[in-house]
């Protein structure tokens, strides 16, 4: 109950829960269901975070304060990609007005939001700038591309989705992991290192940081894919 609660309250899920209520009969009820399910799959994988973490034990007022910037961070982030999504202009088209589309286009970002907070709190930095490296850990590394083959997975039976569900966190823990260890080895170089009559490298719009780069570097990287293949085999 206190996972789902945390979950319920991190991922401010009332609110949206009363928006789409406030649709009856404004749109199709399948397109109100259609709403709350893929809701819902953030609400099922966030509480089973929860569930796992250490941080259920703690004051529930404790656990809002540290995963809610992080959560409306994340939001921001996403909310740009959301509103060009099929889904939520599919949404949109049949009434649902678009802030609520794109609230819930991006739900399955969100979760990402927890690894950010932990990872911010471990590292000593901010959120936005764990954020930053968060998904570009994914870009770079190929993490987003083995996430949707993940989600290409036949679910047809119970044991299915759950092997689904393991497997994609898994791989969570994996960028989480990764994440942590490019933010806890700092800078890759001080400004002063930039070429001459040239800025300073910074992380937001190159493609690559240069700390991630120097990470990979240093830690002579093995593909991703072939280091989660290799542990799944193991299973």
């Amino acid at each position: 109950m206190r996972a789902y609660l945390a979950t319920r309250e991190v991922m401010c899920h009332v609110a949206l829960w009363q928006l789409v209520e406030a649709l009856d009969n404004k749109v199709p009820d399948a397109v109100q269901s259609e709403l709350l399910i893929e809701e819902g799959r953030l609400t099922a994988r966030a509480t089973a975070w929860f569930l796992r973490s250490p941080r259920l034990a703690e004051p529930m007022e404790h656990t809002f304060t540290r995963f809610m910037p992080a959560v409306e961070a994340l939001r921001d982030r996403l909310a740009s990609d959301a509103a060009a999504s099929p889904k939520a202009a599919t949404w949109t088209a049949v009434g649902v007005p678009a802030p609520l589309a794109w609230g819930i286009a991006s739900a399955e970002g969100l979760y990402d939001a927890l690894d950010v907070a932990e990872v911010a709190e471990n590292v000593q930095r901010g959120v936005a700038e764990v954020a930053e490296v968060h998904a570009e850990v994914a870009d770079r590394l190929g993490i987003a591309r083995l996430r949707q083959q993940i989600d290409a997975l036949p679910a047809d039976s119970h044991w299915q989705s759950l092997a689904k569900g393991a497997l994609a966190d898994d791989l969570g823990g994996l960028q989480r992991r990764i994440t942590q260890a490019v933010m806890a080895a700092g800078e890759a170089a001080p400004p002063h290192c930039s070429p001459p009559g040239k800025r300073p490298m910074r992380a937001r719009g190159t493609g690559l940081t240069p700390r991630l780069d120097a990470w990979i570097k240093r830690s002579r990287l093995v593909s991703p894919s072939f280091i989660f293949a290799k542990r799944c085999w193991r299973r």
